[in-house]
């Protein structure tokens, strides 16, 4: 180095001792915007826990969760339910094709069969009576569907 350069440095050195430790500043400074974006986030974490008066616990437990996962589920359960249906309407046009060939035997129906139908049976009644209601309007049918799917697994 020349002596002017050398001279240059010294004097930089004597404004600002930490002129030239650039690695240290820098991490000082990315810890510092750590540290605010840790604040920023418990900050809305406090404050979605502060939004729900009627559930604080469940609000903290529940913020992690995907946003959209309730929807999806509930859709996936219309799903089921419109399969059923499907599937009961085709099982009743096979029957009427037969006629009278099965007549003299004997019909088996298992009870989780006759908890099924009354479960689709029910939630096509709520959906004719109009008891659906909120966003989603097939929200009744999920439920009836969830409520036949919890007594069964019992």
């Amino acid at each position: 180095m020349s002596k002017s350069l050398r001279k240059q440095l010294e004097e930089q050195k004597k404004i600002d001792p930490r002129a030239f430790e650039y690695d240290e500043v820098w991490d000082q400074m990315k810890d510092a915007e750590r540290q605010a974006q840790f604040a920023r986030e418990e900050e809305a974490k406090i404050r979605k826990v502060r939004s729900c008066s009627s559930c604080a616990i469940d609000t903290m437990l529940t913020s992690t969760q995907p946003k959209y996962i309730k929807n999806l589920l509930q859709a996936a359960d219309v799903r089921k339910l419109d399969h059923l249906r499907a599937e009961e309407k085709m099982i009743q046009r096979e029957r009427a094709q037969e006629g009278d060939e099965f007549a003299d035997k004997e019909k088996f129906v298992t009870e989780a069969y006759k908890e099924q139908l009354a479960a689709i049976r029910q939630a096509e009644e709520d959906e004719k009576a109009g008891r659906c209601h909120g966003v989603f309007p097939f929200l009744s049918l999920t439920q009836t569907f969830q409520s036949w799917t919890k007594s069964r697994s019992r």
